[in-house]
């Protein structure tokens, strides 16, 4: 079971204009537990970039083309629509759950898919209803950051961590009291119960990652109960805007 986090401040979304290319979720969809592979990652967060998180979407449907995958992740062109026929057929079974004190709510990200044939190169879904007020008429406890940030992550494990990090990046610091509150959060709950093979498997490749790839600078520290490690603590700081877009020529 997750523990109770401290408070962050959501920064208001102004204006009206388009918001491009930001991924804006509520606070509770994001610690929310969701495994989800790589593909199935970017197909949401692509999706999500495309919702403007202060108003309704109506039909709750997004299209997202093959070509707009591809620039969006940096992929070969020749091989992004199987990519996002792929993430858009298994996404269709994927749920999410909520940890809810005293009991447990789950449901489904999409009601429908369309997967449009090859020469069309593209896909529609559908968000359930359960969904939509968790991305869109946001006022407050929400979370935003740039889909660039994380377009060169290789793994689900470092788009997770990043998400995660992300929204306490002003306060500089995350702790996870324990360590299967991190399992959770990470979306391996039952997985990797030797610390060592954690570390090693998970943590380590993530935090490197986002060290080489996204706009946070990562560390951190595992938690001690006597000679036993019970927690970790992540320390994160932003880095300057050309480190970060350094890797995008």
């Amino acid at each position: 079971m997750a523990s109770k986090l401290p408070k962050t401040i959501s920064k208001p979304l102004e204006g009206t204009g388009p918001l491009e290319h930001l991924v804006v979720k509520q606070n509770s969809l994001l610690e929310a537990s969701s495994p989800l592979s790589l593909d199935e990652h970017r197909l949401i967060i692509s999706a999500i970039a495309k919702v403007d998180p202060r108003k309704k979407l109506p039909s709750k449907q997004v299209n997202i083309t093959a070509l707009e995958y591809a620039e969006s992740w940096q992929l070969d062109p020749k091989t992004a629509y199987q990519q996002l026929k792929r993430a858009a057929e298994s996404l269709y079974h994927q749920s999410i759950v909520f940890d809810r004190h005293n009991a447990t709510e789950e449901f489904r990200w999409i009601q429908r898919k369309t997967i449009y044939k090859k020469g069309a190169g593209q896909v529609t879904i559908t968000f359930t209803d359960d969904v939509l007020p968790y991305i869109t008429e946001l006022h407050r406890n929400f979370t935003s950051y740039q889909q660039r940030n994380v377009r060169h992550l290789r793994s689900a494990h470092s788009v997770r961590l990043y998400e995660l990090l992300v929204r306490f990046s002003d306060q500089g610091v995350r702790r996870f009291a324990e360590l299967d509150d991190f399992r959770f959060s990470m979306d391996i709950a039952g997985k990797y119960a030797d610390y060592k093979n954690l570390r090693k498997r998970v943590i380590d490749p993530a935090v490197a990652e986002l060290c080489a790839h996204t706009d946070l600078e990562v560390a951190y520290l595992p938690i001690k109960r006597g000679r036993r490690i019970t927690g970790l603590e992540f320390s994160m700081v932003r880095k300057s805007q050309p480190d970060l877009f350094a890797v995008e020529e």
